[in-house]
């Protein structure tokens, strides 16, 4: 597996960032697609061309973009809202940042104003996806979705959606997190539909509350379990080092970051 970081997780951002993964031992970067309130930043030829230059420099690449404007906005406002505009302006300034910087693919997670609580979020969540996946397909990017839905539920939304550019976006956290479940046991029936792999830990219900193997989500088994069935895409480590605990108490998260891009390495290439 290729190791790679979330961009919006570490101590600093921007396209230094790129020198700063590569000379923890990471591989590639997840790509913040940004904020609708600085009108999504990737979107900007100088800020690609900034990116693209530090990534040559420093031998990084880029896993991927994250459209996290749905976290904020959700992606079941009416049609023709100022809240539906700003997702889909999200998501298309994504998906061309992707095609410019040669980036294959677009992650869109389903949580917080996105998350599908109801049989009509369900299916309006078909049609921004199916709309998105269109968009996305004339540029070749793949769109992968990120959410804790049951296996069932996940085969009926891609059955209801229908496009070959759609993935999943499995996260190593997130159903445990959010709905209960023992990651482990969902990585088998899922995996014809995973194409990236967010790895974060944490303990009582914290988000990424734990050094990554040290927290109650069985991370270590889930990485085991992706290991025995061949998956050999990315692990995107998303421990979040901008805040408590993994900040450090000196504000210093550095030993932190090593420590987990050392974890990955072990699991993730052990014989």
């Amino acid at each position: 597996m290729k190791i790679g970081i979330c961009e919006w997780t570490m101590p600093i951002s921007g396209p230094y960032v790129c020198k700063f993964a590569k000379e923890l031992g990471y591989d590639g970067i997840q790509l913040f697609g940004g904020d609708y309130e600085k009108r999504f930043p990737i979107s900007r030829k100088v800020t690609q061309d900034a990116y693209l230059e530090m990534a040559a420099e420093h031998g990084i690449e880029f896993a991927s973009i994250a459209v996290r404007v749905t976290d904020y906005f959700s992606m079941f406002a009416p049609e023709g809202s100022e809240e539906h505009h700003i997702v889909r302006m999200g998501i298309t300034k994504a998906v061309d940042a992707a095609a410019a910087m040669d980036v294959s693919l677009v992650m869109i997670p389903n949580f917080v104003k996105s998350q599908v609580r109801s049989a009509e979020d369900f299916r309006r969540l078909v049609q921004e996806l199916s709309w998105a996946c269109d968009y996305a397909a004339d540029a070749g990017v793949v769109i992968a979705e990120e959410n804790f839905m049951t296996v069932a539920d996940t085969e009926r939304l891609f059955d209801a959606v229908g496009r070959v550019n759609l993935r999943l976006y499995f996260d190593l956290q997130n159903y445990y997190l959010n709905a209960g479940m023992h990651t482990p046991d969902l990585i088998e029936p899922l995996l014809p539909y995973i194409v990236q792999v967010h790895a974060k830990d944490g303990k009582n219900k914290d988000l990424s509350g734990a050094p990554l193997g040290e927290g109650d989500v069985h991370l270590l088994d889930s990485v085991s379990e992706l290991r025995r069935l061949g998956y050999s895409g990315w692990m995107v480590n998303e421990n979040y080092y901008d805040v408590p605990p993994l900040v450090g108490e000196e504000d210093d998260p550095v030993a932190a970051l090593k420590k987990d891009i050392a974890t990955l390495r072990r699991v993730c290439t052990a014989d």
